[in-house]
């Protein structure tokens, strides 16, 4: 840091008043707050009053830079003053595969090293033989099957993940695969419970049973509801008070009163639903209004 204030002026600054300086890089006078100059004369190794702007600093960096040739491939780099001052064996790098190289070929491997190494590799070997045959012994064909097993298997499953794990597909049953088996179900006449199957067409029973959750099969059922109130009502507004701004679909019959063989067709009936706003849905499904005032 070159200083251009006297030693009066110091004295007589406040902490916030400015203090002429003498850039060490372009030697342009700057100026800087009273306790920023303080703090450097007090820590000497971290001097933020040395330039005038960041151009200047790093026009200093470049000038302390060494250049030095890599140890490898002899390709002239520039090196820091304080990365050269750090290194120990003055051995310098252009890239990491040229420190790879130089460093690997002086590197010592001894027996043990080799022996453990080796014994290592065959044990992965071995291990990957084993899994490789169980997956081999555990996945079906399913086109080896007689048509008595498939029939087994498929009537078993549920789901495509149910399928999956049946055949012992690793993820998951590739498509050309369930269209082969979906088409041997219908030559077959098997009934499955997978697949891109009607929704509307199926029974609650089958609903509730091949969906994850409750919830889940009566989202399935109230999905179709929407769609078929709001295709057939073009102007849907609540039957009570008239809202249009934000309709809900109700069951008038409740779906927990349907019997398990009911179709889903049956319970989303055009004339089973009815609009309503969120308020008086909430109310009918609480028992707190009679719809049949309204019907």
């Amino acid at each position: 840091m070159i200083i251009a204030y006297t030693e009066n002026e110091f004295n007589n600054a406040k902490s916030d008043d400015l203090l002429k300086l003498k850039c060490e890089q372009c030697g342009k006078f700057f100026y800087k707050p009273k306790k920023e100059i303080k703090h450097s004369l007090e820590h000497p190794e971290r001097n933020r009053c040395r330039f005038c702007s960041q151009e200047c600093v790093t026009n200093n960096i470049r000038k302390e830079c060494h250049v030095v040739t890599c140890v490898n491939c002899g390709k002239e780099i520039e090196i820091s003053n304080s990365e050269y001052k750090r290194s120990k064996t003055k051995n310098f790098f252009c890239s990491h595969t040229c420190a790879a190289i130089y460093n690997n070929k002086k590197r010592i491997i001894t027996e043990e090293q080799k022996r453990k190494t080796s014994e290592s590799l065959k044990r992965d070997c071995v291990e990957q033989e084993n899994i490789d045959v169980k997956k081999i012994t555990k996945k079906i064909v399913f086109s080896d099957l007689s048509d008595e097993e498939f029939k087994q298997i498929i009537e078993s499953c549920k789901t495509w993940y149910d399928v999956k794990e049946k055949f012992g597909y690793k993820n998951v049953v590739p498509t050309k695969s369930r269209k082969s088996i979906i088409k041997r179900c219908e030559k077959l006449e098997i009934k499955y419970l997978f697949g891109r199957k009607d929704t509307s067409k199926k029974t609650k029973k089958e609903m509730f049973d091949t969906r994850k959750n409750w919830q889940s099969a009566r989202s399935g059922i109230r999905k179709i509801a929407y769609q078929r109130f709001f295709n057939e009502n073009k102007d849907c507004k609540c039957i009570v008070c008239g809202y249009s701004k934000h309709v809900e679909v109700a069951h008038i019959k409740a779906v927990s009163e349907f019997d398990d063989n009911a179709t889903v067709d049956e319970i989303n009936n055009i004339n089973n639903l009815i609009g309503l706003c969120p308020n008086h849905h909430w109310e009918f499904d609480n028992g707190l209004l009679n719809i049949n005032d309204y019907i």
